[in-house]
């Protein structure tokens, strides 16, 4: 309640009881009057001081809060200046020193260079003149010994041959001191040896692949499927092969994709690889049993004795 409402209610107040003096007998005297008026507007100004100094002290104490917020603004800005000029230093420094550690290695590179080209034209000059016409091959001349002429054959290491058209052999490595080549039959990495035979299924058929010769990087593959497969030859297992004009007597146990287990005249078996020969007596014969392929689960067999 303001000072200005409790102003009007004593004067109210007061005037009612002028009123009630008048009109009865005996009331309050002017004095009594009076007094009570003062004391009604003493206790109302008391009561609006006390609330005018608690409404003062809680401004003082906002103004003390928003001093401190003010405090701690100020100090994050300081601080993230600080960082931005630091970081800014930082910056420029390593611009520097990257600006520096370009141009020296420029320069290395560059003189490294120079001296590159002065040692090769040092090589040229001391090297002696050449002789065209030593270099050209004369008709009928022959090539050079351990040295292929004309252009490789077969399919080059990173080319993919099809295969009957059922089949995409991708040739990945190829290795003519090993005699080998690393290729991917729809995917599915197998090493070949020269003259070795992997059969495959492809498309629900029957394929095999066949390398035939490296040259210089190339392989030369051949092989088919289905009705393109030429008729299988060998022995299955199960059968015996006779040799050597029935000298030998090869029975087959078994055929895998690079061998085959084989008993030579009696029923002890050993597991031959392809290319491997084995020795073997025959009466009063020494006759030598050689495996020489396998084909889709048959063996082919050579034995000569002397």
């Amino acid at each position: 309640m303001s000072r200005n409402t409790l102003l009007g209610a004593a004067c109210l107040l007061l005037v009612g009881l002028l009123v009630g003096y008048i009109a009865g007998s005996g009331g309050p005297s002017l004095k009594e009057i009076d007094q009570a008026v003062s004391a009604r507007l003493d206790a109302a100004s008391k009561a609006e001081a006390e609330r005018a100094a608690a409404l003062d002290a809680r401004v003082a104490e906002l103004g003390t809060r928003v001093d401190a917020v003010s405090a701690d603004v100020k100090s994050g800005a300081d601080a993230v200046q600080g960082l931005g000029d630091r970081l800014g230093g930082n910056l420029a420094d390593l611009g520097t020193r990257l600006g520096d550690t370009v141009n020296a290695a420029g320069a290395s590179s560059v003189a490294a260079l120079q001296g590159g080209l002065e040692r090769l034209q040092q090589r040229l000059a001391a090297a002696p003149a050449a002789n065209p016409a030593a270099d050209v091959p004369q008709a009928g001349a022959a090539a050079p010994e351990g040295h292929a002429t004309g252009l490789p054959a077969g399919t080059a290491a990173g080319e993919t041959l099809a295969l009957a058209d059922a089949a995409r052999v991708f040739v990945s490595r190829v290795d003519d001191a090993a005699g080998e080549a690393l290729v991917y039959i729809d995917g599915e990495p197998m090493t070949l040896k020269v003259g070795e035979t992997a059969p495959f299924q492809a498309g629900g058929e029957e394929c095999q692949l066949t390398l035939a010769a490296v040259d210089r990087g190339h392989a030369s593959l051949t092989g088919g499927c289905g009705s393109d497969l030429p008729k299988v030859e060998g022995t299955s297992p199960g059968a015996v092969a006779v040799l050597a004009d029935g000298a030998v007597r090869v029975f087959v146990s078994a055929v895998d994709q690079q061998s085959a287990r084989i008993a030579i005249n009696g029923i002890a078996t050993q597991e031959v690889a392809v290319g491997e020969t084995v020795d073997v007596a025959s009466g009063e014969k020494a006759c030598r049993v050689t495996v020489t392929g396998v084909d889709r689960g048959h063996v082919t067999l050579d034995a000569a004795c002397s």
